[in-house]
């Protein structure tokens, strides 16, 4: 009798402290350490993830890579997992990797659908096709996002990109249509500059670059000596980073093929040219 009440006193002893996860009771993990081991491994994300973002800001963009990869794999529950999965697709943008950058950017839509990085994830996604060059594909995820973002802060710079797919196929009333958009619509953000620019210079044509200039007098010999050539050219001046620049182009083109037609000619007479847009 005597033992059995011994027994019962324990159990009244041990039990609601077992409750409150202050102890181990038959092995049991309490959940005073289950929170203690939480709070080491959110450290150990925290931590890898600011050791990433340095490297990513330093444009170390393989060791920043690295770093992602441990998050992915060893914290893929944690708050920085989604922060982790954007840079990471972003830094293989940066390294032209488009393939993998769009692995990363895909698995942080499929993986984490209330993540407040879904914007930004679509935005690098259409980026992804736009800087391989595959402007088909950048105008079908750039129009997802619009799909899905209708009110998201990124719009404007969707938009003008839309604008700069559509300048780079030739199909000018269409590109004249997302610029002046973001003109009209986003006349405070970045891109409004941008694309008033393009508006007023009437740039919705392709056109074959011969050189940029810092010093006019070079722009100007530069023209007059192909204009003796026989072709159309001119000089269009433009700020970038404080500095003024002298481009030479010639010709203001409705499809490409025609400045293509053009360049190829200037090349094989030792010329160096590039087409815009």
């Amino acid at each position: 009798m005597k033992k059995l009440l011994m027994v019962m006193l324990l159990f009244l002893i041990i039990s609601p402290a077992a409750e409150a996860g202050n102890v181990n009771v038959n092995g049991w993990t309490t959940k005073k350490a289950v929170r203690r081991k939480k709070a080491l491994k959110s450290r150990e994300a925290e931590m890898l993830y600011r050791q990433a973002e340095e490297q990513f800001l330093k444009n170390n963009y393989q060791q920043a890579i690295d770093k992602f990869k441990d998050i992915e794999s060893l914290h893929p529950r944690d708050r920085y997992a989604d922060d982790a999965l954007l840079l990471a697709g972003v830094s293989y943008l940066k390294e032209e990797n488009w393939q993998k950058a769009r692995e990363k950017l895909k698995k942080l839509l499929g993986q984490y659908p209330k993540s407040n990085l879904l914007g930004k994830a679509e935005l690098s996604l259409g980026d992804s096709f736009y800087l391989a060059k595959d402007i088909d594909g950048a105008i079908f995820r750039y129009k997802q996002f619009l799909i899905n973002n209708p009110q998201n802060p990124l719009l404007a710079e969707v938009y003008f990109k839309l604008g700069r797919c559509y300048q780079k196929k030739g199909r000018w009333s269409e590109a004249k249509y997302y610029f002046e958009k973001v003109y009209a619509d986003y006349p405070l953000s970045f891109e409004a500059g941008g694309a008033s620019g393009i508006l007023t210079e009437n740039n919705l044509f392709f056109t074959v670059q011969m050189g940029s200039f810092l010093d006019k007098t070079n722009a100007l010999k530069t023209r007059d000596k192909l204009k003796n050539e026989g072709y159309q050219a001119y000089i269009s001046e433009v700020r970038e980073k404080g500095k003024l620049l002298y481009r030479v182009r010639i010709g203001k083109f409705d499809t490409q093929g025609e400045a293509d037609y053009i360049a190829k000619e200037l090349k094989e007479k030792g010329y160096s040219t590039r087409i815009y847009p």
